[in-house]
């Protein structure tokens, strides 16, 4: 017999699916060898083979996914034993290969400006970014008066959005 017919698991792009576990014993009398096989790239199974005489053996399904790019994957392997009747036994695996992470990304770091008393500074370019997987929204703000940019929000997947930040400085005193 075995403990279950069918296995699941997911990762994100870059990584591997955790190890899963099953069991496989003789459900009849005697001795059972086993093989196992599969004609998937991403998947082991271990041990490749065996003998069962009732006790319950542990099979370990590994996911090689680190090369797999974003979707789902699905397949089986087989447990084969010569001259048993319900052999082979297939177990159904499904993998699901999700983006990485979003990841908000800025440049510059940090803007710096200088004006003189009574006029306005000169603006300057900030761009904004998904440095992560799939689509990610976004929103720009600030705390303080004088500054304004020319976006409260925006959506990337990727590409660099840019904004202009004004700096609304004229009325300002020196050093503020």
């Amino acid at each position: 017999g075995l403990s279950t017919n069918a296995l699941a698991s997911s990762a994100q792009v870059g990584n591997n699916a955790a190890d899963q576990n099953l069991e496989l014993w003789n459900a009849g009398n005697g001795t059972l060898n086993y093989t196992i096989s599969n004609n998937l790239p991403w998947v082991l199974v271990t041990p490749s083979s065996g003998t069962s005489t009732g006790g319950h053996d542990a099979l370990t399904v590994h996911y090689f996914a680190v090369g797999l790019p974003e979707g789902s994957y699905t397949g089986q392997f087989w447990v084969t034993s010569a001259g048993v009747s319900n052999s082979p036994l297939a177990v159904a695996l499904a993998l699901t290969i999700q983006p990485p992470p979003e990841e908000l990304a800025v440049w510059p770091a940090a803007l710096t400006n200088a004006t003189l008393v009574g006029t306005n500074a000169g603006r300057q370019i900030l761009e904004v970014w998904n440095a992560g997987g799939g689509v990610m929204n976004y929103s720009l703000s600030n705390d303080v008066s004088w500054l304004s940019l020319s976006a409260s929000n925006g959506i990337s997947a990727g590409e660099h959005d840019r904004f202009w930040v004004n700096y609304v400085t004229a009325g300002l005193a020196a050093g503020e």
